[in-house]
């Protein structure tokens, strides 16, 4: 078992990670009112959040509501709280746990970590099916029902113990969650310790399973598996359905196997074949709509930013036809212009006051 950590709690009293945390949790958000209030006097503030740590953190109440996401249709309930104290106490508190996180992650588990989105989950299953055909002739694909808010607190606080010994830290997390549906989609925190929940299930997988496939990768709460052949992964299948009803998760009945060299794998927008990738015709149309906004509109901010997110994912496919239809360099320059100008200035106001904490 590893050593766990202590020290933590102390870390969040320290001026320079508070102010640090400030500017990492309003990344994209400096037009805000709540966000330019507390711009006006980060030294003060700062001096406030770590007096409200010493005295016992308590979290506001949140804002919940409906949101449909353009990709896949699916509603899905968002939490969201103050910027002030909120907000900066969970980046401050993710400094300190994320590396401990880290350190235990399977290899192959992405989403919500950088460095490892949907392009690196894309790039893992092509180089699996190209390099591999036999050994992945079949797929095995799962989806975890309501996986946020089927979470059990505590469950996850146990689990934390496991690798954090100080008290006064993990009563700061345990504040953030109120527990009553699980983990709060919306909230910086969640998506780190939803990944830390499954850490058993993927080590289960790797080392303990009697049905080990021969790979396996994780996309937050969508898990595929690969094998030479249809029964291993029925019997993989069971083991999965049991293990995660020990962590009081449940699998869609939608879980389905099939062979690779017939059909394409669907996952993270991506459908993905030994001979490439193409985009997922849903997500395609909310790209194609973009583009065109931003070719024939005046540009937000948000909409540069969500057209440079899709450009990053133009890169990681089979897309020479949509540069050649449509003026993608443009719409690029348009959309660097704008963002350039509105982080100047905050990026030398970051590095005055970083160098003054």
């Amino acid at each position: 078992m590893p050593k766990r950590k202590n020290g933590l709690f102390d870390n969040m009293l320290k001026k320079p990670n508070v102010v640090k945390a400030f500017f990492e949790a309003s990344k994209g958000k400096k037009e805000r009112d709540d966000v330019k209030a507390f711009l006006e006097d980060v030294d003060h503030n700062s001096d406030k959040i770590i007096d409200m740590l010493k005295s016992g953190f308590k979290a506001s109440p949140k804002t919940r509501f409906t949101h449909k996401e353009r990709t896949n249709g699916k509603v899905r309930e968002i939490s969201t709280c103050p910027f002030f104290p909120d907000r900066v106490v969970h980046w401050l508190a993710m400094d300190q746990l994320v590396p401990i996180i880290q350190r235990g992650m399977d290899a192959h588990s992405c989403g919500c970590v950088p460095g490892r989105g949907g392009s690196e989950m894309k790039r893992y299953v092509e180089s699996l099916l190209r390099n591999h055909p036999k050994e992945t002739k079949y797929c095995l694909k799962w989806d975890i029902h309501h996986f946020y808010p089927s979470i059990s607190i505590d469950r996850l606080m146990a689990k934390l113990r496991r690798v954090v010994k100080d008290e006064r830290f993990l009563e700061v997390i345990h504040e953030i969650h109120d527990g009553e549906k699980g983990l709060d989609i919306g909230l910086y925190p969640s998506q780190w310790l939803a990944n830390f929940y499954l850490q058993d299930f993927d080590h289960f997988i790797r080392e303990k399973s009697i049905n080990r496939p021969f790979a396996y990768a994780r996309y937050v709460d969508d898990g595929i598996a690969f094998a030479p052949n249809r029964r291993k992964l029925k019997k993989l299948m069971k083991e999965i359905i049991a293990f995660l009803e020990q962590e009081g998760l449940e699998v869609k009945p939608t879980w389905r196997i099939f062979n690779t060299h017939e059909e394409e794998v669907d996952i993270c927008g991506w459908r993905i074949s030994s001979d490439g990738s193409r985009i997922r015709k849903r997500v395609w149309k909310n790209v194609r709509a973009t583009i065109l906004r931003v070719a024939h509109h005046k540009v937000t901010l948000a909409l540069a930013r969500r057209m440079m997110s899709y450009i990053g994912w133009l890169k990681h496919g089979r897309t020479r036809k949509v540069y050649s239809d449509y003026p993608i360099k443009e719409v690029v320059a348009k959309c660097k212009n704008l963002i350039r100008k509105v982080s100047k200035n905050a990026e030398n106001r970051k590095s005055a006051l970083l160098q003054g904490a």
